[in-house]
Order: structure tokens, then C-alpha cells, then sequence
């Protein structure tokens, strides 16, 4: 009974910080939809303030909290689980690099819808390398999901009509494949869960300022020698107060939300947070609307409805199975 005290309170303050950080991720994304620069250019000068913001984070957790523990501990964490955390910094940057190419190519609610079916993959990926369970439910969840996004996409040979331009499908099939990245982050998250979050956050920032986003951009002007030019003028728009003051914005919001992410689902199992990012999806069409002046169709809406269902669904079912457990 004492461990379940004890316990209770964890849960619940994991559900809040994911919760927290699914509605501050959202804030994000206005912000970066705001900015008319390339995906990569914005991600190198993201990362390096993120990186900067690290560096002070873990200092003052040293100053304030433990003032005698390691410093290469707070910042780069145990050998044993560097590993787990280069794997998770890695997947960090596919999510950030398709969700900001998302945003830049479509609706900020259709994208932020395609994203948050994550919680199927993350369910998926618990099954497969955590040991936790799947039951019945995942799979009319799995259908609904698709039922939604076919809503919201609705793509021409399915609806009929005339198709959606290339830019908007480019768009849709990186938020999916974001999506799938974000099923395995909560993964990564509790095999490194000994592992301080100074630690991760360091670890992601660092490895995109200093060789993910750096490599990216070298393949990129590789591939096309026109990039130059482009990336040249996104540093330059980048200049401006507004730019700069959008990506500062990004950046210490979505350092916050990562870091509520981050101890959320340490304390939390990885399926049964992550469902309650569901609530970034009307609040990024409430931004979308409000902020862009994006209307929603209303196929788009029933899309929507579909998918948050889905994940509602989902969350219930989990409650019932962790309920039946514990009893």
C-alpha cells in the first residue's frame, strides 16, 4: 500500500508534463510556420541556442540541486547509456526535421494531426522492446487512425476531384514519417530513464548542432548546388528582429516542453502518456485558424473527430487494462 502511495503522485505528474509539453510543442509550431526559412537552416540555429540553453541548464541543476556530482554526468550521462541517448538525440532530429518540413508544406492541423497517430507506433514499439502489452483494442484503433487521416488528406484517387499540390503530400508523408519516429522516442525515453534529463536534452542538442543538422545541410547543397543561395538568404531572413525573435520563442518554449516531455515519461508508462499529447490537436487548429486563417473542411473535421476518438479510445482502454492489473 506504501508503494502505491508513493507511486500514484509519479503517475499523475507524468501525465501533466506530457500534457504540458504536447500543448507548448504546439505554441512551437505557430512560431515556426511563422518563419520563411528552409527546415535545415532553422533546425543548425535552433539547436545551437538549444544546445547553449543545455550547457546553462545543467549548471545551474549542478549549482542548485547536487552541487558535488559530475558535470559529464549531468551533461552526457552514464557511459552504459550514452548509446541510448546518440539513438534518441538521433530520432529527435528525424521527428523535428519532418514536422518542421510539415508545417512548412501544409495546414498546421492537418500536419499536427498525421503526427499525433504516434501513439499507435508507440505502442507497437513498447510491445516489441518493452515487454508491454497489446490487446484487442489496437487494432480498430490502427483503423480509425487511417480512416482519419484519409479524412483529413483525402487524397484523389480515393475522394476523386482534383489532387492536392505536391507540396501538400510531401508535407503529409513527412509528418507520417515523424509520426513513426515519434512512436520510438518514449521507447528510447524509458531505456534511458536512470539518466538525467539535463543529460538528454544536452546529448539531443549538442549531436544536431554538431554533426546531425551539419551533415544534413552538406547533402542538401550537395544534391542541390541552388541551396547555397537559399540558405544564404534563410541566414539572412533570419537577421530580422521578427525571425529572430519567432526562433528564440521556439527555441526556450520547445526547450521547456522538452524538458516536461522528457521527466514525463520517465515517470510514466510510454503508451499511456503519449496519448495525452491528443489535446495539441484542437489547440493547432484553433492556432491555425486564428493565427493563419486556415479553414478546416468539413471532411477534415470529421478526420479530425476520427482520429481523436482513436486516441481517446486508446487512452480509456489503457486505464481499464492498468486498472485490471493492479487489482
Amino acid at each position: 500500500e506504501r508503494e502505491e502511495s508513493t507511486r500514484a503522485p509519479c503517475l499523475s505528474l507524468g501525465l501533466v508534463l506530457v500534457t504540458a509539453s504536447a500543448l507548448l510543442f504546439g505554441i512551437v509550431a505557430a512560431f515556426i510556420k511563422a518563419i520563411d526559412v528552409p527546415t535545415l537552416v532553422l533546425q543548425l540555429v535552433r539547436s545551437l541556442i538549444e544546445w547553449l540553453l543545455g550547457i546553462i541548464a545543467a549548471l545551474v541543476y549542478r549549482k542548485k540541486q547536487q552541487p558535488t556530482s559530475n558535470l559529464v554526468l549531468l551533461l552526457f550521462g552514464p557511459a552504459e547509456l550514452r548509446g541510448w541517448l546518440v539513438l534518441r538525440a538521433f530520432l529527435y532530429w528525424v521527428f523535428i526535421a519532418g514536422w518542421w518540413f510539415a508545417l512548412a508544406s501544409m495546414p498546421m492541423g492537418d500536419a499536427t494531426t498525421i503526427v499525433y497517430v504516434g501513439p499507435v507506433f508507440t505502442a507497437t514499439f513498447a510491445f516489441l522492446f518493452l515487454g508491454e502489452t497489446v490487446d484487442w483494442s489496437f487494432y480498430p484503433i490502427v483503423a480509425l487512425d487511417a480512416v482519419g487521416l484519409l479524412l483529413i488528406t483525402q487524397p484523389s484517387f480515393a475522394f476523386g476531384g482534383p489532387a492536392n499540390d505536391e507540396s501538400y503530400f510531401l508535407g503529409a508523408l513527412s509528418a507520417l514519417v515523424s509520426a513513426v519516429v515519434a512512436g520510438l522516442l518514449p521507447v528510447c525515453v524509458r531505456k534511458s530513464r536512470m539518466c538525467l534529463w539535463t543529460a538528454v536534452n544536452h546529448c539531443s542538442s549538442a549531436l544536431s548542432a554538431l554533426v546531425f543538422s551539419p551533415a544534413a545541410i552538406l547533402a542538401w547543397l550537395w544534391y542541390k548546388p541552388a541551396a547555397w543561395a537559399e540558405a544564404s538568404a534563410g541566414l539572412g531572413e533570419l537577421l530580422l528582429f521578427r525571425n529572430c525573435a519567432l526562433l528564440v520563442g521556439a527555441t526556450l518554449v520547445g526547450f521547456l516542453g522538452l524538458s516536461f516531455q522528457t521527466r514525463g515519461y520517465q515517470l510514466e508508462q510510454a503508451a499511456r502518456a503519449s496519448v495525452m499529447t491528443v489535446l495539441e490537436i484542437p489547440f493547432a487548429y484553433v492556432l491555425q485558424y486564428a493565427l493563419f486563417h486556415e479553414e478546416l473542411s468539413l471532411l477534415g473535421l470529421l478526420g479530425v473527430v476520427v482520429v481523436c476518438s482513436a486516441t481517446v479510445l486508446n487512452l480509456v482502454r489503457r486505464q481499464q487494462l492498468n486498472d485490471a492489473a493492479a487489482s
